[in-house]
């Protein structure tokens, strides 16, 4: 797999940084709760202040990791996962590298899977690495967590981050400019819709289209589970992005 390790290579730094930044910011978020526990009665309100859905449950230590996870871990991996997924192919022709690498005996169905195989293997990097740190320190401050919850607020959001980058290596093979632009605005736009989804029972219906829907920090606080409604559109999607890209790339011009 000489493309996946030399994609690796070049995007190890970036990786670094971002997996770096994200378990440290996930960390201090655990590492100060003891400062923050004496004003958990009024963050709750707080949180509801600005959208998110915590009017069911009640403020914990699980709570609070949940609503800080809300939102930090899935709009900044989905902003890296589109930030990589958008350049993943593009990223050659801009550079002039793609008559070179295409030029060798490999199909472009190879280039495009090693490609998306890069793009997992940073995501998973990127999520398993602030799971760890995340752990780490609740281990060290001593509070309780309930492990498979705070498991499937990671699962979550890495299927989140999946999503997003199936749609942006979508827009990678199908358009030569850069992606970076479009892999946060779509990110950003996707969050938007997810919290104007909070403000009313009218406007739920905006979780069908957003793949943060995903994250329901309630249900898996209160039930330990995924809420599966809204976990088939957006996979669905995601696939189908990831097939269509392999079969467009397949037959592109390169030179166009």
């Amino acid at each position: 797999m000489p493309i996946f390790f030399n994609e690796m290579k070049r995007g190890k730094l970036a990786l670094i940084i971002w997996s770096a930044g994200m378990a440290a910011m996930m960390a201090i978020t655990v590492l100060i709760f003891p400062l923050i526990e004496p004003m958990m009665s009024s963050l709750g309100e707080a949180y509801m202040d600005f959208g998110f859905d915590m009017s069911s449950i009640e403020m914990d230590f699980m709570s609070y990791i949940a609503s800080e996870f809300a939102e930090l871990m899935t709009l900044c991996g989905a902003i890296y996962a589109g930030i990589i997924a958008s350049s993943a192919l593009s990223g050659e022709e801009r550079g002039r590298t793609a008559e070179f690498l295409l030029s060798h005996p490999v199909s472009r169905t190879r280039v495009a899977a090693e490609k998306m195989f890069y793009v997992f293997n940073c995501l998973f990097i990127f999520s398993l690495s602030s799971l760890v740190l995340t752990y780490a320190s609740v281990l060290v401050i001593g509070e309780e967590i309930e492990f498979v919850k705070m498991l499937l607020l990671f699962a979550s959001c890495f299927a989140i981050q999946l999503e997003v980058a199936g749609i942006c290596f979508l827009f990678s093979a199908t358009v030569r400019a850069n992606g970076i632009g479009f892999a946060i605005g779509f990110s950003l736009l996707m969050y938007v819709l997810q919290l104007v989804s909070t403000m009313g029972e009218k406007l739920k219906f905006l979780n069908y289209f957003t793949p943060y829907s995903m994250c329901s920090t309630a249900e898996i606080i209160e039930n330990g589970r995924l809420d599966w409604k809204y976990c088939i559109v957006w996979p669905v999607i995601a696939i189908a992005s990831v097939i269509f890209a392999v079969l467009y790339y397949k037959k592109k011009d390169i030179y166009c």
